[in-house]
């Protein structure tokens, strides 16, 4: 199946998004039944408690990304890597109060990207990304990241991206508005592309954030480290393989009408070393709308452009919100247990 037009990319998202609204209608008159056994998601005080979190990379590649995707300090499931999409966390409480200490969360996702008719670089997919997490300490929080992706074009492959293990901390509370989180990762080459292409051995990355919250919405900056360590510097195709990176990353989310709806977004620049020194620049900025239905359940839409952050002349820049041949417009449900 191959998308022939950008009309038809934007059908499939909507279609997504349609299939999410039926979902989330399911899940909302179930949720009722269901939840009479379940913990009380709710704060300490009682209230309820909805974190949402970032937009990420929708291609999910691990090996690209330096930082969690997180924007709250004191979310319960962070991800190690770029997420592709808008999701929620909540942080849960037993019957007699007590803060359940573990949450899964769990996306679907459908991606299509806005290209030009009959490019064989088009691409049409659904991927599932399962985050478990477990709170250590009030402070510590360890959580791993997996996702699958099956392409419904070209040779239609089921692969892996590559796997992440996070340990968030939470950090000092700078000003009643400010506070900082502190992320340590570790990524474990289990893609295809990783194993046979970059020969990637695995990573670790340091992340430091300031996060900022308002009446209107919560925003952070990210400052994050990553270093690589592959078997060859150049991969199989003879490109040279990054060695280590510098991330600059703003996201935000904005509430809409209220609590139930959100705008987010995620603004990352890197900065590139080869072993040979070499720099590459590199960008990623994203978009979502959200939905959050109920406190576990959400749903999405949004579009993602990354790429080099120059253009082949080595001058001119590359950075753009939206481009026809690189965007990808996507749509998901997002549950978290």
């Amino acid at each position: 199946m191959k998308l022939n037009s950008r009309n038809e990319a934007i059908q499939i998202t909507l279609q997504a998004a349609l299939l999410g609204a039926v979902v989330a209608g399911v899940l909302i008159l179930g949720s009722s039944s269901f939840a009479a056994g379940m913990p009380t998601q709710a704060t300490a005080n009682g209230t309820s408690k909805l974190q949402l979190l970032t937009i990420t990379n929708p291609k999910k590649d691990a090996s690209a990304v330096q930082a969690p995707m997180t924007v709250a300090q004191n979310s319960t499931a962070t991800a190690g890597s770029p997420a592709s999409s808008l999701t929620t966390t909540v942080e849960a409480t037993s019957p007699e109060g007590a803060a359940k200490p573990w949450a899964i969360e769990m996306n679907l996702e459908r991606s299509a990207t806005v290209i030009a008719e009959k490019d064989p670089n088009s691409n049409i997919a659904t991927s599932i990304t399962v985050i478990p997490s477990y709170k250590l300490t009030d402070k510590l929080t360890l959580s791993a990241r997996t996702d699958i992706e099956k392409t419904e074009n070209g040779q239609r492959e089921t692969k892996f991206a590559d796997s992440s293990l996070t340990l968030s901390l939470k950090g000092f509370k700078l000003s009643p508005t400010f506070s900082t989180v502190h992320f340590l990762a570790g990524v474990v080459p289990t893609s295809e592309k990783s194993q046979q292409d970059d020969k990637l051995k695995g990573a670790a990355s340091l992340t430091n954030r300031i996060v900022g919250e308002f009446a209107i919405g919560t925003y952070s900056y990210s400052l994050g480290f990553r270093r690589n360590v592959h078997e060859f510097e150049v991969s199989r195709d003879g490109k040279p393989t990054i060695k280590q990176t510098l991330s600059h990353r703003l996201l935000g989310e904005t509430k809409l009408f209220g609590s139930k709806f959100s705008f987010a977004h995620d603004l990352t620049y890197r900065n590139g070393w080869t072993y040979n020194d070499s720099q590459r620049q590199s960008f990623t900025f994203g978009l979502d709308l959200a939905y959050a239905a109920t406190e576990k359940f959400s749903t999405y839409i949004g579009t993602t452009n990354e790429g080099s952050a120059l253009r082949a002349n080595g001058r001119d820049s590359n950075l753009e919100l939206y481009n026809e041949n690189t965007s990808v417009l996507r749509a998901g449900l997002t549950y978290v247990l």
